[in-house]
């Protein structure tokens, strides 16, 4: 095994999914220092950590110890993983857009419910209320989805280049 080529892909692979060592050793509950030492080839994570590390860095753990991308996946498996990820992010967008559309009718139900008992401006701002916090579930998982979507969008054309 060759420490500084594994260094170095773990690096690489780290830079193309956006991550700082920090953000990295967070996520493993590690220091930044042994971040630091993988890359630069002073040391190996721990057989443990090797599945999550991978998995992090979106790579196999094959490919991680060969310290390289495993040039036998074609174009079309790695189009089929982006998609399978793509519709991962449509799905959860769908689900959440119902929930949505959910809170948005309790929005215009529940006040009606309310006009016998309390006021009419009572009923009125409960129901918006309603309609705010459905628009605000909409967007932000319309924002996060819209992200996921670009950023497998960004890294399937990287897999794709580095074959």
């Amino acid at each position: 095994m060759d420490t500084e080529k594994i260094g170095k892909f773990i690096a690489d692979r780290r830079k193309v999914r956006g991550l700082t060592q920090q953000q990295l050793a967070d996520d493993l509950g590690l220091t930044n220092k042994a971040i630091s030492k993988w890359e630069t080839g002073q040391g190996m994570p721990d057989i443990t950590t090797l599945p999550i590390l991978a998995e992090m860095l979106g790579i196999t753990v094959n490919e991680l110890l060969k310290g390289e991308l495993n040039q036998s996946i074609d174009k079309k498996e790695n189009g089929i993983e982006t998609n399978y990820s793509v519709h991962k992010s449509v799905y959860w967008f769908k689900a959440m857009a119902c929930l949505s559309i959910f809170i948005a009718l309790m929005g215009n139900i529940v006040p009606l419910f309310m006009l016998r008992e309390t006021s009419t401006i009572a009923a009125f701002l409960f129901g918006c209320w309603f309609e705010v916090c459905s628009l605000a579930v909409f967007v932000v998982f319309y924002l996060r989805m819209k992200g996921e979507i670009e950023f497998n969008s960004k890294t399937s054309v990287l897999k794709m280049n580095s074959l």
